[in-house]
């Protein structure tokens, strides 16, 4: 509990100076960010993420168009027996409300309906959190596939080791799906 109130309150003080974004990772994974020698906090390296630090994300880049990820992530979807429910298309949601975009990103809503029903069986509050989210998006001129990993989310909303048991196995076939549409 002390390296909690620490750590969070070191979250304040780097976001009273201006950095933003940072303390919801602190007070969720106060172990990968350490303080430097100038005072402020850094992400450690999270060889998983490609991202720099944050454990909650799964991130690959891959050499293929976002339009192509897309195609091949709806593939690798269903033949996992999981089904795509709807790709919400950022760049255009966007340009259709006068707002410029440059980057192309594409929302992937995907479900495996009995896996839903074990987790709304055990905890029906936890419909906030679904469906699977995986983005396809380009970043810096790269293509990036990502999600957020379920049993990292599930971690900060529930302690039921039953829902822990689904989040793990959801998280490892949709790191699979990712892995095959690379």
């Amino acid at each position: 509990m002390i390296s909690f109130i620490v750590v969070f309150t070191l979250g304040i003080v780097q976001a009273f100076y201006g950095s933003t974004g940072i303390l919801p990772f602190i007070t969720l994974y106060p172990g990968s960010f350490s303080l430097q020698q100038d005072g402020w906090l850094k992400k450690g390296e999270d060889q998983e993420t490609n991202e720099g630090g944050f454990p909650m994300k799964y991130i690959v880049e891959t050499e293929k168009t976002v339009g192509q990820a897309v195609v091949d992530l709806q593939e690798a979807v269903k033949k996992h027996n999981f089904g795509v429910l709807h790709i919400h298309n950022l760049q255009e949601t966007l340009r259709k409300k006068g707002v410029d975009f440059p980057n192309e990103c594409q929302i992937l809503e995907i479900c495996n309906p009995q896996k839903a029903k074990e987790v709304l069986t055990d905890d029906m509050s936890m419909n906030m959190v679904l469906p699977c989210r995986i983005s396809v998006y380009s970043d810096e001129g790269k293509t990036k596939i990502g999600m957020i990993k379920p049993k990292a989310l599930l971690e900060v909303l529930s302690n039921s080791e039953s829902l822990m048991k689904i989040a793990e196995e959801v998280e490892a076939i949709t790191m699979e799906m990712i892995k095959e549409a690379k």
